[in-house]
């Protein structure tokens, strides 16, 4: 996947969620490498542990919806949150594992 980037003359897979322009040229390469590679690695069962259907691998229009709403939804709600407060998806995330140890140990304490 990183040698398909490098290949289309990108430093790193980074589409410009936050122009709300998924058919800029630079947004379209974005697409066409995440599906391309997706495409490769999952015909080469890469993602067998996931129970993925193969079925729909092929099926470019459900794969292309399913990324743009990845990218430009989830994403963007990343990359917003992310140019409001930097550090604030990372701090997030450290807090997400902090709560969930927390919880972890509560229910272990309790069964004891």
């Amino acid at each position: 996947m990183f040698r398909t980037v490098a290949y289309f003359g990108l430093h790193r897979w980074a589409p410009d969620v936050l122009s709300s322009d998924p058919e800029s040229m630079y947004n379209l390469l974005h697409e066409y490498i995440a599906l391309r590679t997706f495409e490769q690695v999952s015909s080469g069962y890469g993602y067998s542990h996931v129970g993925i259907n193969m079925s729909f691998v092929s099926d470019f229009a459900l794969l292309r919806k399913l990324y743009r709403s990845f990218v430009y939804s989830y994403l963007f709600n990343i990359a917003k949150s992310e140019a409001k407060n930097p550090g604030s998806v990372a701090k997030g995330k450290e807090m997400a594992n902090v709560f969930k140890r927390r919880s972890d140990v509560r229910v272990y304490s309790s069964d004891a």
